[in-house]
């Protein structure tokens, strides 16, 4: 369980990103994979 701690320096990223309609599916599938197989691990890694 990740505890979020008020002296830690957390980062916010917001990305945008633009994609004909037919990759739209392809890019969710990409960064979705991304997230669950590599993000997630990372030690400080936070999602809501």
């Amino acid at each position: 369980m990740t505890i979020i701690q008020p002296e830690q320096e957390l980062i916010t990223l917001i990305n945008t990103f633009t994609v004909k309609p037919s990759n739209q599916d392809k890019l969710v599938k990409l960064l979705k994979e991304a997230a669950e197989d590599v993000m997630k691990h990372m030690d400080e890694f936070i999602s809501y």
